[in-house]
């Protein structure tokens, strides 16, 4: 556990009186370390040293301080290890609080009281070995090279056999954030220089406006993180009904064994209902002079375990979010609406499939609509998905009640509705224009 040291210099009194040749600027692992010079010392024979006084042995300057919980009950460890490795090393616990103070602390703690390691006061070094967090390890090899900083978890006998042979392969290095602007975000710059790796983070979310320049996929469905045991969601610059129909949608493309129709949600645009138009979010608005959509993009990182709970968190954001933003919120209801529904005239002879290899070709591009051995479903998920989704007036749905694979050969423009529904009443595919209570997308006013 790490504390805060919220100060580089502690007082005028500490900053006075401590003593720094040429420590004008932090040393880099690797640097030799100037001859510092040591005073205030306590609990040992001398009251002052310099770091050259201790070239041959392996030197590490433990920084503490007497509110610091960890830093305490450090120091009997600390001190037995001195015992142990004897002259090959010396262990300085060094803070830059007054002596006083630490000679009543070691009296009043019986843990401390056997301790026979040198106690160097009124001094920070801040400076030179620069450090936020407490307790900061300082390790300076047999010839006086900065060779190491740790936590005094890393102070170990098989870590100091390594050190005293000049070796920390396996040393795990602490590095502090020094540059600390806590007024910006965790994750944008509050500590610069700190990289945060997917393993870091346990749960996140996070919207942002339009991002010029970017693009990406939408991730309909929990991706897994790389590097991570986590999960994700990500959507770059889309519009509000877009990360309504991630939220509320548990989409999966129709198979001749699947039949979650929620892809109609999806690709049917006009299966999203705005209880009034805002036409800075719904980019159908028909207000004049009203036409500028904004975009948005958002992730979601939560741990794997919330798979089945995770679109109701995505929800619960988007919905906070545009709640306090524009006063408006996304649900999932069935509304009673126009609709073509699609039926069957009983007769399947013109459209029963002949069992060939399941194709389907439906391309805005170019005339016709291509249908092999697959399901009606199927048909409508490409038809919607890749020409008339955006332009259809009425939402479309499947009454035919026929789960069996069909065949589809017309020779028409698939992009025109009225085209397409002549050439399928041909077949025995008839096209109505009914009332239905179907599922919508709605965006409405924050009900109260």
């Amino acid at each position: 556990m790490l504390f805060m040291i919220l100060g580089i210099c502690y007082s005028k009194l500490a900053c006075a009186q401590t003593n720094r040749p040429d420590t004008t600027k932090a040393l880099k692992i690797g640097d030799q370390v100037p001859d510092i010079e040591f005073k205030d010392i306590i609990n040992w024979n001398k009251t002052s040293a310099k770091l050259s006084d201790f070239r041959g042995k392996l030197v590490i300057l433990d920084f503490w301080a007497t509110w610091c919980v960890p830093c305490i009950s450090a120091l009997p460890k600390l001190d037995s290890l001195q015992k142990q490795f004897k002259d090959e090393i010396v262990i300085l616990p060094i803070t830059y609080e007054k002596k006083e103070l630490i000679q009543s602390v070691l009296k009043s703690n019986p843990s401390l009281r056997p301790m026979q390691l040198p106690f160097i006061t009124l001094t920070s070094l801040n400076k030179i070995f620069p450090y936020r967090l407490l307790p900061h390890e300082v390790w300076i090899d047999r010839n006086g090279k900065f060779l190491a900083t740790t936590n005094t978890e890393g102070i170990t006998v098989d870590h100091i056999n390594e050190a005293l042979s000049s070796t920390i392969k396996n040393l795990k290095i602490k590095k502090d954030i020094i540059n600390v602007d806590l007024k910006k975000p965790l994750l944008f710059g509050a500590y610069q220089g700190y990289e945060f790796k997917p393993e870091n983070i346990e749960a996140s979310s996070f919207m942002t406006n339009q991002l010029d320049g970017v693009s990406g996929p939408v991730y309909w469905h929990p991706s897994k993180i790389s590097g991570s045991e986590n999960i994700f969601i990500k959507i770059i610059n889309a519009p509000v009904v877009r990360l309504y129909q991630v939220a509320l949608l548990d989409f999966w493309p129709p198979t001749s064994n699947n039949f979650n129709n929620d892809f109609y949600l999806k690709y049917d645009f006009s299966r999203i209902y705005w209880e009034e138009d805002n036409c800075i979010l719904n980019s159908d608005c028909k207000k004049e002079g009203q036409n500028r959509t904004i975009s948005f993009s958002y992730e979601l990182i939560l741990p794997k375990t919330d798979r089945f709970t995770f679109k109701k968190y995505m929800l619960d954001d988007v919905n906070r979010y545009f709640i306090l933003k524009y006063g408006i919120e996304g649900i999932r209801e069935k509304r009673k609406v126009k609709c073509w529904t699609l039926t069957s005239n009983g007769n399947d002879i013109l459209f029963k499939t002949t069992g060939l290899k399941p194709y389907i070709d439906i391309d805005k591009n170019k005339i016709g609509i291509k249908v092999v051995n697959s399901s009606i479903d199927e048909f409508m998920f490409w038809w919607l998905t890749y020409s008339i989704g955006h332009s259809v007036k009425y939402p479309i749905i499947n009454e035919t009640n026929y789960h069996l694979p069909v065949d589809l050969d017309l020779k028409v423009d698939q992009s025109d509705f009225e085209i397409v529904k002549k050439e399928l009443a041909k077949v025995g595919l008839i096209f109505k224009l009914e009332d239905r209570e179907i599922d919508m997308i709605v965006i409405r006013k924050k009900q109260k």
